[in-house]
């Protein structure tokens, strides 16, 4: 009973990629599906990277930010519901999002989710819209249902192996009104001139051993997985013309050589899927699952593709 059921899915997954069933019109929207995620693959491989702070930098602005929590907490008068805006000059998003956590985690102030736009730009890898002036303020909030925004400034926020440093200033402006509720100063500094003069006569060796990874390799594991299986079924769509003409040669060579660019072209994803390394025994074992999978639906295509040309 299993053998028939086997038989029939083979069957049907064989007349569902045929020419005659798919038509033009499946056919044109695999290739716009194919297109789409190549595309994306491409954004997220060569697109803009989005910097990321060392571990001095993101203590100090821990600390900043603790401070700045408790500052708001003594001078936020009747304030609640808020609208937090990404701090300008501030391209790794660290200090702002960690504020907005500070603050949510606290309940210090009821925070605003953010905007589509923000979260879109953040998955992106791009800048945020930043405010420089109480105008631009008091119009981004304008059809928002709160009571003011908390925004601001970074000014410096760098490190070296003395230290790190960041400074900046942050302002609560009530809506509507504009009135000034409050605003601080943002100042830590983690470096001193003794750790300045020692720092420098120290080689810093963590350089050396830094790996380039690419950004596709970092990508979420669901994508790698999306792009694996996409590539796997739509690529033999994409190409079923080609496929027909090369098995309509009745040559054994051939169908070897086109079964295994494709196996080969679906390995290189599948590499990608486990995260561009084996060094465990799953990810070699999950690689060697996937390249079966691809191998045995590639031997499939291939062989309803015969069939079709026979006939």
């Amino acid at each position: 009973m299993s053998g028939h059921i086997g038989s029939d899915i083979i069957k049907f997954m064989g007349a569902l990629f045929s020419i005659s069933l798919l038509g033009k019109k499946l056919q044109y929207i695999s290739c716009i599906l194919f297109v789409i995620y190549v595309g994306c693959l491409g954004w997220f491989w060569l697109g803009p990277q989005k910097p990321q702070p060392d571990s001095q930098r993101r203590k100090i602005a821990d600390i900043a930010v603790q401070k700045m929590t408790e500052e708001i907490r003594n001078k936020r008068e009747n304030i609640r519901n808020v609208a937090l805006l990404h701090f300008s000059n501030d391209p790794t998003d660290y200090v702002s999002d960690t504020l907005r956590k500070s603050l949510n985690a606290t309940g210090v102030l009821t925070i605003q989710d953010t905007s589509l736009g923000e979260k879109l730009s953040k998955r992106l890898n791009l800048r945020c819209k930043e405010y420089s002036s109480p105008e631009e303020v008091q119009k981004e909030i304008s059809d928002q249902n709160v009571q003011a925004a908390l925004w601001g400034r970074v000014d410096v926020f760098e490190s070296d192996r003395a230290g790190a440093v960041l400074k900046g200033e942050w302002y609560l402006d009530e809506k509507g009104t504009g009135r000034r509720i409050a605003s601080g100063i943002i100042h830590e500094d983690s470096s001193s001139p003794v750790k300045k003069a020692i720092a420098g006569a120290v080689q810093n060796v963590k350089d050396s051993n830094r790996k380039i990874e690419f950004a596709a390799l970092t990508m979420p594991w669901y994508m790698r997985f999306l792009g694996f299986v996409l590539m796997m079924l739509l690529l033999p769509i994409v190409t079923i013309s080609f496929i027909r003409t090369m098995v309509a040669k009745s040559s054994n060579r051939i169908n070897a050589f086109v079964l295994t660019i494709y196996t080969v072209t679906d390995a290189i994803f599948a590499f990608f899927m486990v995260g561009g390394s084996f060094s465990d025994f799953l990810r070699v074992l999950l690689f060697l699952v996937a390249l079966a999978i691809a191998f045995f639906y590639n031997v499939q295509i291939m062989s309803f593709a015969l069939r079709l040309e026979k006939n």
